[in-house]
């Protein structure tokens, strides 16, 4: 074969290689576009199952709780895309926050498709980071005008609880705003506090947010997690526990989970490493367990980033 045919055969190699990862990064945005619209149909069916059948209505349950997290994890990568859109129109570099795995990973070496999804786990860890903080607290979303409530029996504070969560389900977070001193309060801290760590931490020359549909997401967020948290403390006999994943932790299957998107392509996992030890590199969303179940946390791996 004569050497210039041989160059032509080699280019093409190469071009249809370059095409075959192109589509699969379009597949695994597909795949990611698809797991944010079950989520939001599986909320919608515990939301309406809520309304519909009283099952949900009156019992916290594991399910219950299930649901509410799920919806915690749609908003923060809702969230979490609308800030990035914010960062990109300032032209905003990306720090490297203190919980982030360097010892393990080169996100300097990140590119395309890889670069966004590492600066869209980060958003999300971010964001986690500030909205759960204080969850642990019971008046964390249940005070009385910024004070902690009076004693009363444990059964009657967990219904008010289920109460209230029903009564603000259906509401907008501005309508939730207006009727709710609390929440007014929480969310007010929660934005000044995120202004904070998006400053100090993650962007480099980050002074405001000013992006409407940031605000309007940012709402949502604080809604659905003043509603998880509702649901976690009026959980009978015991309120359902929170649980956080440091990075570099071990990946345990029977508390942590993982978007399908996002895992490592196991035809290129090098043979004989198929069951090597794998480490958390961020937590989107905390797990919780309650009784005899777990709400596994939401994570993405380190080897799922090489």
């Amino acid at each position: 074969m004569e050497p210039t045919k041989k160059f032509k055969d080699f280019v093409y190699i190469v071009e249809v290689d370059e095409s075959l990862y192109q589509q699969l990064d379009a597949l695994r945005e597909k795949l990611r576009k698809s797991e944010q619209s079950r989520l939001a149909a599986e909320n919608r069916v515990a939301e309406l199952s809520a309304v519909d059948t009283g099952f949900y209505s009156n019992d916290a349950t594991p399910a219950l709780l299930q649901a509410r997290a799920n919806s915690v994890k749609q908003e923060i990568q809702q969230c979490a895309s609308s800030l990035f859109t914010l960062a990109e129109s300032r032209n905003l570099s990306l720090k490297y926050p203190f919980y982030f795995t360097t010892k393990t990973l080169n996100p300097t070496s990140f590119q395309g498709a890889k670069q966004m999804q590492f600066i869209s786990l980060v958003l999300q860890a971010s964001l986690s980071e500030v909205i759960f903080l204080a969850f642990e607290s019971a008046t964390y979303a249940f005070t009385l005008n910024g004070k902690m409530e009076p004693f009363d029996a444990p059964d009657a504070i967990k219904k008010r609880r289920m109460k209230m969560y029903n009564e603000l389900l259906h509401m907008e977070p501005q309508q939730i705003i207006a009727e709710n001193q609390d929440f007014e309060s929480f969310v007010a801290q929660k934005r000044s506090s995120m202004i904070e760590y998006l400053k100090s931490t993650v962007f480099t020359g980050f002074d405001r947010i000013d992006g409407d549909q940031f605000d309007i997401k940012f709402l949502r967020l604080c809604k659905a997690v003043w509603l998880l948290h509702l649901v976690a403390f009026a959980c009978a006999p015991a309120s359902a526990e929170i649980f956080r994943v440091p990075p570099d932790s071990p990946y345990m299957p029977d508390y942590m989970k993982e978007n399908e998107d996002i895992q490592p392509r196991t035809d290129l996992v090098p043979k004989g490493q198929a069951n090597k030890q794998r480490f958390v590199a961020f937590v989107t969303v905390p797990g919780f367990t309650l009784r005899n179940s777990c709400i596994k946390a939401d994570v993405c791996c380190v080897d799922s980033l090489c």
